[in-house]
């Protein structure tokens, strides 16, 4: 994992971060919450589901054999997240991880973002700059390769 933005979502020693009472109605109890969590990231770090466009609560419930509700308890018990903002930021990191790998190629930032998962570029914009408070072409002129920047990129959304 090299980007920090997905830091919060791995740490040895996993901890819930949303107020221990909003749950105590649930009937999930905390050692299998935090299995399914472990299993949801599992899918997400190795397989990649998020990069699928069409991947919804329902769906991620269904590969992890549970319910919706349970999906979406434990990724705001252990994010504080909601499960659009989760997948969204999976597919931020994605997109962040691919920027370095196709500098020297001509990518426009909406095919980068496009093939990271994101169903349209203002959904992946809206994202970007709630996650990382600047612009996908900010970040890029500030982050990667500075001096080919602005001859390597397209910064347009179409």
């Amino acid at each position: 994992m090299k980007h920090p933005i997905l830091r919060r979502f791995f740490t040895e020693n996993l901890h819930e971060i949303s107020p221990p009472d909003k749950y105590h109605c649930s009937h999930l109890s905390p050692e299998v919450g935090k299995e399914l969590y472990k299993k949801i990231l599992l899918m997400f770090a190795a397989e990649q589901i998020y990069l699928d466009t069409h991947l919804s609560l329902k769906r991620l419930a269904q590969q992890v054999a549970t319910n919706t509700t349970y999906v979406s308890q434990v990724i705001n018990q252990y994010t504080g997240c909601s499960f659009k903002r989760f997948i969204n930021i999976w597919r931020l990191y994605n997109f962040l991880e691919k920027v370095p790998q196709h500098h020297t190629y001509k990518y426009t930032l909406k095919e980068l973002a496009l093939t990271s998962g994101f169903q349209s570029f203002t959904t992946f914009y809206r994202t970007f700059k709630k996650e990382l408070n600047m612009s996908p072409k900010k970040y890029f002129l500030k982050e990667v390769n500075r001096t080919d920047a602005k001859s390597q990129y397209k910064f347009q959304s179409n």
